[in-house]
Protein backbone atom coordinates (compact mmCIF):
# COMPACT_ATOMS: atom_id res chain seq x y z
CA UNK A 1 0.00 0.00 0.00
CA UNK A 2 1.37 3.28 -0.99
CA UNK A 3 1.63 5.82 1.81
CA UNK A 4 1.13 9.47 1.33
CA UNK A 5 3.63 11.49 3.19
CA UNK A 6 3.02 15.12 3.96
CA UNK A 7 5.94 17.42 4.03
CA UNK A 8 6.73 18.81 7.43
CA UNK A 9 8.75 21.69 5.98
CA UNK A 10 7.30 25.10 6.95
CA UNK A 11 5.80 26.97 4.06
CA UNK A 12 6.37 30.71 3.81
CA UNK A 13 3.34 32.72 5.19
CA UNK A 14 1.54 35.15 2.84
CA UNK A 15 1.70 38.67 4.30
CA UNK A 16 -1.46 40.79 3.72
CA UNK A 17 -1.01 44.46 4.42
CA UNK A 18 -4.01 46.13 6.21
CA UNK A 19 -6.28 48.21 3.97
CA UNK A 20 -5.92 51.50 5.89
CA UNK A 21 -2.18 51.34 5.58
CA UNK A 22 -2.50 50.72 1.84
CA UNK A 23 -4.78 53.74 1.37
CA UNK A 24 -2.93 56.07 3.72
CA UNK A 25 -0.44 57.42 1.16
CA UNK A 26 -3.21 58.17 -1.32
CA UNK A 27 -5.42 59.77 1.31
CA UNK A 28 -2.59 61.99 2.50
CA UNK A 29 -1.91 62.96 -1.08
CA UNK A 30 -5.60 63.70 -1.73
CA UNK A 31 -6.03 65.90 1.37
CA UNK A 32 -2.81 67.73 0.71
CA UNK A 33 -3.93 68.45 -2.84
CA UNK A 34 -7.37 69.70 -1.71
CA UNK A 35 -5.89 71.94 0.95
CA UNK A 36 -3.34 73.45 -1.38
CA UNK A 37 -5.79 74.05 -4.27
CA UNK A 38 -7.35 77.55 -4.17
CA UNK A 39 -11.16 77.78 -4.12
CA UNK A 40 -12.73 79.23 -7.23
CA UNK A 41 -14.61 82.53 -7.41
CA UNK A 42 -17.78 80.58 -8.23
CA UNK A 43 -17.49 78.66 -4.94
CA UNK A 44 -17.33 81.89 -2.95
CA UNK A 45 -20.24 83.33 -4.97
CA UNK A 46 -22.39 80.31 -4.15
CA UNK A 47 -21.48 80.51 -0.48
CA UNK A 48 -22.33 84.22 -0.38
CA UNK A 49 -25.69 83.62 -2.09
CA UNK A 50 -26.61 80.94 0.43
CA UNK A 51 -25.67 83.15 3.38
CA UNK A 52 -27.59 86.17 2.04
CA UNK A 53 -30.70 84.05 1.32
CA UNK A 54 -30.49 82.57 4.78
CA UNK A 55 -30.28 86.01 6.38
CA UNK A 56 -33.21 87.38 4.34
CA UNK A 57 -35.36 84.39 5.23
CA UNK A 58 -34.84 84.79 8.96
CA UNK A 59 -35.28 88.56 8.72
CA UNK A 60 -38.67 88.07 7.00
CA UNK A 61 -39.76 85.45 9.52
CA UNK A 62 -38.71 87.64 12.43
CA UNK A 63 -40.62 90.66 11.09
CA UNK A 64 -43.72 88.56 10.45
CA UNK A 65 -43.70 87.05 13.93
CA UNK A 66 -43.28 90.48 15.56
CA UNK A 67 -46.10 92.01 13.50
CA UNK A 68 -48.44 89.16 14.43
CA UNK A 69 -47.67 88.97 18.14
CA UNK A 70 -47.20 92.59 19.23
CA UNK A 71 -50.74 93.79 18.29
CA UNK A 72 -52.19 90.88 20.26
CA UNK A 73 -50.04 91.72 23.26
CA UNK A 74 -51.12 95.37 23.09
CA UNK A 75 -54.76 94.29 22.89
CA UNK A 76 -54.45 92.19 26.03
CA UNK A 77 -52.84 95.03 27.97
CA UNK A 78 -55.32 96.58 30.39
CA UNK A 79 -54.77 100.27 29.72
CA UNK A 80 -57.79 102.34 30.81
CA UNK A 81 -59.59 104.46 28.23
CA UNK A 82 -61.45 107.54 29.36
CA UNK A 83 -63.85 109.52 27.20
CA UNK A 84 -62.66 112.77 28.76
CA UNK A 85 -59.22 112.67 27.13
CA UNK A 86 -58.36 115.65 24.94
CA UNK A 87 -59.29 115.09 21.27
CA UNK A 88 -56.45 117.39 20.17
CA UNK A 89 -54.09 114.44 20.69
CA UNK A 90 -55.55 112.81 17.58
CA UNK A 91 -55.61 116.08 15.67
CA UNK A 92 -51.89 116.62 16.31
CA UNK A 93 -51.14 113.05 15.22
CA UNK A 94 -53.24 113.54 12.07
CA UNK A 95 -51.31 116.69 11.20
CA UNK A 96 -48.26 114.45 10.66
CA UNK A 97 -50.14 111.86 8.62
CA UNK A 98 -48.85 111.72 5.05
CA UNK A 99 -52.30 111.45 3.42
CA UNK A 100 -53.61 114.43 5.39
CA UNK A 101 -50.59 116.52 4.41
CA UNK A 102 -51.05 115.67 0.71
CA UNK A 103 -54.77 116.46 0.76
CA UNK A 104 -54.25 119.79 2.52
CA UNK A 105 -51.70 120.83 -0.09
CA UNK A 106 -54.04 119.98 -3.00
CA UNK A 107 -56.33 122.91 -3.93
CA UNK A 108 -58.82 120.52 -5.58
CA UNK A 109 -59.89 119.17 -2.18
CA UNK A 110 -61.97 120.88 0.49
CA UNK A 111 -61.58 119.72 4.10
CA UNK A 112 -64.58 119.33 6.42
CA UNK A 113 -65.91 117.34 9.32
CA UNK A 114 -68.48 114.70 8.27
CA UNK A 115 -71.98 116.14 8.28
CA UNK A 116 -70.62 119.59 9.03
CA UNK A 117 -73.76 121.08 7.45
CA UNK A 118 -75.76 119.77 10.42
CA UNK A 119 -75.99 121.54 13.76
CA UNK A 120 -74.03 120.16 16.72
CA UNK A 121 -77.25 118.82 18.23
CA UNK A 122 -78.19 117.06 14.97
CA UNK A 123 -74.69 115.59 14.59
CA UNK A 124 -74.91 114.07 18.08
CA UNK A 125 -78.04 112.21 17.02
CA UNK A 126 -76.31 110.53 14.07
CA UNK A 127 -74.67 107.16 14.62
CA UNK A 128 -71.08 107.83 13.50
CA UNK A 129 -70.85 111.40 14.79
CA UNK A 130 -72.77 110.77 18.00
CA UNK A 131 -73.00 107.34 19.63
CA UNK A 132 -69.86 105.94 17.96
CA UNK A 133 -67.72 109.07 18.31
CA UNK A 134 -65.16 109.65 21.06
CA UNK A 135 -61.92 108.37 22.54
CA UNK A 136 -61.62 104.62 22.00
CA UNK A 137 -64.29 104.71 19.26
CA UNK A 138 -64.22 106.95 16.15
CA UNK A 139 -61.45 109.09 17.57
CA UNK A 140 -60.80 111.21 14.47
CA UNK A 141 -62.85 111.85 11.35
CA UNK A 142 -62.19 114.32 8.52
CA UNK A 143 -63.47 114.23 4.96
CA UNK A 144 -61.98 115.85 1.87
CA UNK A 145 -64.29 116.42 -1.11
CA UNK A 146 -62.94 116.80 -4.63
CA UNK A 147 -64.43 119.93 -6.11
CA UNK A 148 -64.24 118.52 -9.66
CA UNK A 149 -65.86 115.08 -9.50
CA UNK A 150 -67.41 114.82 -6.02
CA UNK A 151 -65.13 111.97 -4.91
CA UNK A 152 -64.15 111.94 -1.25
CA UNK A 153 -61.28 110.89 0.99
CA UNK A 154 -62.18 110.13 4.59
CA UNK A 155 -59.38 109.89 7.19
CA UNK A 156 -60.36 107.97 10.32
CA UNK A 157 -58.91 107.04 13.69
CA UNK A 158 -60.73 103.89 14.85
CA UNK A 159 -60.18 103.03 18.51
CA UNK A 160 -60.19 99.64 20.20
CA UNK A 161 -63.66 100.02 21.74
CA UNK A 162 -64.82 99.20 18.20
CA UNK A 163 -62.84 95.95 18.09
CA UNK A 164 -64.19 92.45 17.57
CA UNK A 165 -61.00 90.49 18.15
CA UNK A 166 -58.31 92.24 20.22
CA UNK A 167 -56.95 95.26 18.32
CA UNK A 168 -59.04 94.36 15.23
CA UNK A 169 -61.97 96.58 14.19
CA UNK A 170 -65.31 94.78 13.95
CA UNK A 171 -66.34 93.98 10.37
CA UNK A 172 -69.91 95.15 10.95
CA UNK A 173 -68.67 98.52 12.16
CA UNK A 174 -66.58 98.86 9.00
CA UNK A 175 -69.68 98.11 6.93
CA UNK A 176 -71.57 100.88 8.74
CA UNK A 177 -68.82 103.42 8.14
CA UNK A 178 -68.47 102.50 4.47
CA UNK A 179 -72.23 102.58 3.88
CA UNK A 180 -72.43 106.11 5.27
CA UNK A 181 -69.35 107.35 3.39
CA UNK A 182 -70.49 105.88 0.07
CA UNK A 183 -73.98 107.30 0.53
CA UNK A 184 -72.57 110.73 1.29
CA UNK A 185 -70.60 110.55 -1.97
CA UNK A 186 -73.78 109.62 -3.87
CA UNK A 187 -75.48 112.73 -2.48
CA UNK A 188 -72.72 114.85 -4.03
CA UNK A 189 -73.84 113.96 -7.57
CA UNK A 190 -77.61 113.43 -7.29
CA UNK A 191 -79.98 116.39 -7.67
CA UNK A 192 -81.94 115.36 -4.57
CA UNK A 193 -80.53 115.12 -1.04
CA UNK A 194 -82.30 111.94 0.01
CA UNK A 195 -81.20 108.44 -0.98
CA UNK A 196 -81.39 104.93 0.45
CA UNK A 197 -79.01 102.00 0.09
CA UNK A 198 -80.23 99.49 -2.49
CA UNK A 199 -77.12 97.26 -2.46
CA UNK A 200 -73.90 97.17 -0.47
CA UNK A 201 -71.09 94.68 -1.15
CA UNK A 202 -67.87 94.44 0.86
CA UNK A 203 -64.74 92.37 0.30
CA UNK A 204 -62.45 92.16 3.32
CA UNK A 205 -58.79 91.96 2.28
CA UNK A 206 -56.91 92.40 5.56
CA UNK A 207 -57.83 92.99 9.21
CA UNK A 208 -58.23 96.64 10.15
CA UNK A 209 -56.09 97.28 13.23
CA UNK A 210 -57.35 99.59 15.96
CA UNK A 211 -55.67 102.91 16.71
CA UNK A 212 -54.20 103.51 20.16
CA UNK A 213 -56.19 105.74 22.53
CA UNK A 214 -55.03 109.23 23.37
CA UNK A 215 -53.25 108.13 26.54
CA UNK A 216 -50.86 105.95 24.49
CA UNK A 217 -50.08 108.66 21.91
CA UNK A 218 -51.44 107.34 18.60
CA UNK A 219 -49.02 107.21 15.68
CA UNK A 220 -49.70 109.15 12.44
CA UNK A 221 -49.48 105.80 10.60
CA UNK A 222 -52.38 104.32 12.59
CA UNK A 223 -55.05 106.32 10.75
CA UNK A 224 -57.03 104.55 8.03
CA UNK A 225 -58.10 106.16 4.76
CA UNK A 226 -61.42 105.57 3.00
CA UNK A 227 -61.53 106.67 -0.65
CA UNK A 228 -64.90 106.82 -2.44
CA UNK A 229 -65.86 107.72 -6.01
CA UNK A 230 -68.92 107.63 -8.27
CA UNK A 231 -68.86 105.09 -11.11
CA UNK A 232 -72.10 106.16 -12.82
CA UNK A 233 -75.31 107.93 -11.93
CA UNK A 234 -78.65 109.18 -13.18
CA UNK A 235 -81.06 111.59 -11.54
CA UNK A 236 -82.38 108.84 -9.25
CA UNK A 237 -79.59 106.27 -8.98
CA UNK A 238 -75.84 106.26 -8.28
CA UNK A 239 -73.27 103.48 -8.27
CA UNK A 240 -70.40 104.23 -5.91
CA UNK A 241 -67.21 102.35 -5.05
CA UNK A 242 -64.86 102.63 -2.09
CA UNK A 243 -61.55 101.36 -0.78
CA UNK A 244 -60.38 101.35 2.82
CA UNK A 245 -56.58 101.53 3.20
CA UNK A 246 -54.11 101.34 6.05
CA UNK A 247 -51.31 103.80 6.72
CA UNK A 248 -49.12 102.20 4.07
CA UNK A 249 -51.76 102.30 1.32
CA UNK A 250 -52.59 98.59 1.45
CA UNK A 251 -56.22 97.64 0.74
CA UNK A 252 -58.15 96.57 3.84
CA UNK A 253 -61.70 96.52 2.46
CA UNK A 254 -63.14 97.11 -1.01
CA UNK A 255 -66.78 97.96 -1.55
CA UNK A 256 -69.35 98.91 -4.14
CA UNK A 257 -72.88 100.13 -3.53
CA UNK A 258 -76.00 101.31 -5.32
CA UNK A 259 -78.05 104.18 -3.90
CA UNK A 260 -81.49 105.15 -5.20
CA UNK A 261 -84.05 107.87 -4.67
CA UNK A 262 -87.13 105.85 -3.61
CA UNK A 263 -90.35 106.34 -5.53
CA UNK A 264 -93.40 107.19 -3.46
CA UNK A 265 -91.35 107.92 -0.35
CA UNK A 266 -91.15 111.42 0.99
CA UNK A 267 -87.82 111.68 2.81
CA UNK A 268 -86.49 114.73 4.56
CA UNK A 269 -83.89 116.41 2.40
CA UNK A 270 -80.45 116.76 3.94
CA UNK A 271 -78.71 120.15 3.94
CA UNK A 272 -76.10 120.88 1.31
CA UNK A 273 -72.52 120.05 2.20
CA UNK A 274 -70.87 116.99 3.73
Amino acid sequence: MNRIFRSTAARPRLYIQPLPSLLAPYARHSFATAASAPRSVLWYARLGTVLVAHGLLWSFLGTYIVEQTIPLAKGLRSTPITDSDDATVFERAADNNRTVQILRSNPDYEENRPWSSLTDEERKKKLTTGLLAGNGKIQYSRVWVNRNDGSTVLVLGLGRKLAGYPETIHGGLIATIMDEALGRTALNVLPTRNVVTARLTLTYKRPTMAQRPSGLRPSPKEFVVLRTWVVEHTDRKATVQGRLEDGEGRALVESDAVFVVPKGWKLAELPRGV
